[in-house]
């Protein structure tokens, strides 16, 4: 009657809960791996959805930041070769005007400030990927607590299946 109804809504729910805290934390684990491309989607409306939204958001953001960073270090990468390049050219103008002492001090003036200029955006560039290894290793922290957070979960639903059987 009445009471198996229940009781079969009670484990309906039992299941539906364990396949998503399943979901969930294989989510997690492909997140905490490295693939940021995984999302994860459990068709709900609940608690869980917002669990599940929040690793999509936190895979998303790292994702973002890992993009940041690479674009920061190809445009570091590509400044020095623009320096290297005018380097380059000042120098050889330089050596073709005139042999002079003159000319020669200019030209080691000239590539100075070029090395100097390189100096700046390398140090430029450590900043930018001590930044992104400090986020990182953060978002690391953030994974692997959200994973801690989502095991307890799964222990309470087998903790109260049990009760419930």
């Amino acid at each position: 009657g009445i009471a198996s109804g229940d009781r079969l809504c009670q484990v309906g729910a039992y299941f539906s809960t364990i396949d998503n805290v399943k979901a969930l934390a294989a989510g997690a684990r492909s997140i905490g791996s490295g693939d940021l491309t995984v999302r994860i989607n459990l068709h709900t409306k609940d608690e869980h959805q917002w669990v599940a939204d929040s690793f999509n958001d936190i895979a998303s953001a790292f994702s973002n930041l890992l993009g940041n960073v690479q674009q920061g270090a190809h445009q570091v990468l590509a400044t020095a070769h623009l320096i290297a390049e005018s380097s380059a050219h000042i120098a050889a103008s330089s050596c073709r005007q005139s042999e002079s002492a003159v000319c020669m001090a200019v030209s080691v003036e000239e590539m100075s400030n070029g090395v100097e200029h390189i100096s700046r955006n390398a140090l430029d560039a450590r900043t930018v990927t001590t930044e992104a290894g400090r986020l990182s290793a953060h978002g690391g922290e953030m994974v692997t607590t959200v994973i801690a957070g989502i095991e307890k979960i799964a222990e309470a639903v087998n903790r109260s299946a049990s009760t419930i059987e």
